[in-house]
């Protein structure tokens, strides 16, 4: 076993419940949810005296410890119980007991065992944990809504959508929204601009979880032009789209000159970041295409997705728009996906360069019945299993779409992402062993976990690290 050590400085021990305590005190059992710790002759925790309930220091989802109070002692580092000189032995050992590595484990009843060794010395014990891989988390595609807007019995699948988002949000671990252009029909007929934001409004709402709303992002199809076509026209897309909608909301990050014709959000799911660019129909002018790639190259620690009206047809060949924009990103190693609409059908496909992998997918269904009747993409990412499993889903109609082009599955490395490790409990003044409570954890997931062992005299011992999965 590889154990590192290192010393701390005295004040430090306050934090880690060498401070003076009452053996008395009967709060000193502060108990918790998940966190709960026991341990051999376990005293103060973090927080500050031993006698009271956990407070300020107590590590993130971590409780209080329940236990006896350590020795009272002065804080000054000569002396503990009477003004005894501190005598430093060995530094603490510290050995892991249970789960066994790699040992299969009930979520709800885990229980993390350390133990000190036969040691007469006291440490405080800190127990740190991690997921292996981030959540599966999901980004949700809505294609063409142009048809949805004309009339409210078409409206209805448009705001299903988006209902659909908000109240799964949390089932789905969605984490980003992007539209992909023609948001009205006729831009000119302003009860479509009317029923284009009465939908997107309600990603807007703010929740617990996101209290500005949940992040989105639209793209300027040609039918958001005035006239079609006709770049930097898109009058009324930026008065109901425009920077003031989005100006404030966190997730907004820029645009291009003094309009929303481009711009770009950042989203993320735990520890992996995302970008999203959505840039204007059309060919871009030479000034645009020094700000996309500025956007992209200053963000090198985000994944960036592409969001252009148009890319690809239904063959999965480049447009001559798309092959312009693919020319413009595919040496810039963070941009992995590519997202459009404004053809008819679907299909996808892949592009490597100098051993970069490019993703493009096209999806629009505006010419089947009712605009297409509520279908969006909804894009699946799992870390764990290094994969983007795409679904062609109808809210309104709860119905999946099974063809080859309307779900499949790309390969996405995302190894490289994992959490921190968390405190999540800490046990003082123990001799022998500890057991830590993290609480429920997920079904079906892999943890890795470590412990730190911090004797009086600021001596810190970390044990090895395993890997345990839940059933």
């Amino acid at each position: 076993m590889k154990m590192l050590v290192r010393r701390i400085p005295w004040c430090a021990l306050l934090l880690l419940g060498c401070g003076e305590g009452s053996a008395d005190d009967p709060d000193a059992s502060a108990g918790g949810s998940a966190g709960a710790v026991v341990g051999g002759a376990a005293g103060a925790l973090a927080g500050g005296s031993a006698g009271g309930s956990a407070a300020a220091g107590a590590p993130a989802g971590g409780g209080a410890g329940s236990g006896n109070a350590g020795t009272a002692g002065s804080t000054d580092g000569n002396g503990g119980a009477g003004g005894a000189p501190l005598v430093c032995a060995e530094p603490p050992s510290i050995d892991l007991v249970s789960p066994a590595p790699a040992e299969e484990v009930t979520p709800g009843a885990v229980s993390l065992e350390a133990s000190t060794g036969t040691t007469s010395s006291s440490s405080s014990l800190t127990f740190y944990l991690r997921r292996v891989h981030e959540k599966d988390f999901t980004v949700v595609v809505l294609p063409d809504t142009q048809h949805y807007v004309i009339n409210s019995t078409n409206q209805r699948h448009f705001v299903a959508q988006t209902e659909w988002i908000t109240q799964n949000r949390q089932v789905e671990n969605i984490v980003g929204v992007i539209h992909n252009g023609d948001i009205v029909n006729e831009p000119q007929i302003m009860s479509q601009w009317d029923n284009a934001e009465a939908a997107m409004s309600i990603l807007e709402d703010p929740l617990p979880d996101y209290p500005d709303g949940v992040p989105y992002i639209v793209a300027v199809g040609n039918h958001d032009q005035e006239p079609m076509g006709k770049r930097a026209s898109a009058n009324n897309f930026n008065a109901r789209f425009g920077v003031n909608r989005f100006s404030g909301r966190p997730y907004y990050k820029g645009h291009f000159g003094d309009r929303n014709d481009d711009s770009y959000i950042e989203f993320s799911a735990g520890s992996i970041k995302f970008l999203a660019l959505a840039l204007e129909y059309g060919n871009l002018s030479p000034d645009e295409q020094s700000w996309a790639l500025e956007v992209i190259r200053s963000h090198p620690d985000h994944r960036v997705i592409l969001d252009v009206h148009e890319l690809i047809g239904a063959s999965g060949n480049w447009t001559g728009a798309g092959e312009s924009f693919y020319e413009l990103v595919k040496a810039e190693p963070n941009l992995e996906l590519m997202t459009c609409g404004h053809n008819l059908g679907e299909s996808r496909r892949t592009d490597t360069f100098e051993g970069h992998t490019i993703h493009t997918m096209f999806a629009n269904w505006q010419h089947l019945q009712e605009g297409g009747q509520g279908r969006l993409r909804v894009w699946r990412f799992s870390p764990t299993a290094g994969t983007l499993s795409v679904r062609t889903y109808s809210p309104s109609l709860d119905e999946e779409y099974t063809s080859d082009q309307s779900r499949f599955t790309l390969p996405f490395d995302m190894s490289d992402a994992a959490p921190e490790f968390a405190p999540v409990a800490v046990v003082g003044d123990v001799s022998g062993t500890a057991t830590a409570m993290p609480g429920e954890l997920d079904a079906g997931t892999d943890y890795e976990w470590y412990v730190e062992a911090t004797d009086a005299c600021g001596q810190v011992t970390t044990s090895e690290t395993r890997t345990f999965s839940t059933k």
